[in-house]
């Protein structure tokens, strides 16, 4: 996976076995109708899997405590309480999966909460031929299928991320403040799903 931690972005690979309930907990998704998350993607099937939460939630939140920035910025947004002794806890306050198809994409958004995380379940295409296949392939900015980060330096200046994600990223997480503004290009060259899980980390009221 593409190394984005000086921008705060932590990556790793989810432990095997977590990895393979999780991919239990979609297949028993597939081919039904359940209840669909309102979320920015141009995406037609994005299901809630919010009665997974129990299964994921602490290795979610142990991830808070594997980048200094995280844990600064847990610490800046606690003190926005007067009585420290009235902080509420953390919760995985949602969680979902797309499955994405063929042409679909997510816009430029953000998402609520305090950190949010993607997890890269199915990667359908060989990169190499989305890009080769992809109307951009004579384009300085070919980024078919990539997952794209935004940020700005301390002086304004705007940095794009992009991230050329292939059939390596399966099982691999990235976790992130819920502020960074991202989006996913679409793809071309598979009928197959491209499927990820997403969810937000909040405050407990």
């Amino acid at each position: 996976m593409k190394d984005l931690s000086g921008l705060g972005i932590y990556s790793e690979y989810l432990p095997v076995n977590l990895f393979n309930n999780l991919k239990q907990e979609i297949e028993k998704l597939k081919g039904k109708v359940g209840q669909q998350h309102r979320l920015a993607g141009n995406i037609k099937e994005e299901w809630n899997m919010e009665e997974a939460i129990p299964l994921f939630e602490s290795y979610i939140f142990s991830l808070i405590n594997k980048h200094p920035f995280h844990l600064s910025y847990l610490s800046t947004e606690s003190k926005k309480f007067i009585d420290s002794n009235k902080i509420p806890p953390l919760k995985l306050m949602n969680f979902w999966v797309n499955f994405q198809k063929k042409f679909e994409f997510n816009p430029v958004h953000n998402h609520s909460g305090l950190f949010s995380f993607v997890i890269f379940v199915q990667i359908p295409y060989d990169l190499s031929e989305e890009l080769k296949n992809s109307p951009g392939v004579l384009s300085n900015s070919n980024y078919a299928s990539c997952l794209q980060f935004h940020t700005t330096t301390l002086l304004g200046r705007h940095i794009d991320q992009t991230v050329f994600v292939d059939k390596s990223y399966e099982g691999g997480v990235y976790f992130f403040n819920a502020e960074t503004m991202h989006n996913v290009y679409p793809f071309y060259t598979s009928n197959d799903y491209r499927i990820t899980v997403s969810g937000n980390i909040g405050w407990f009221f």
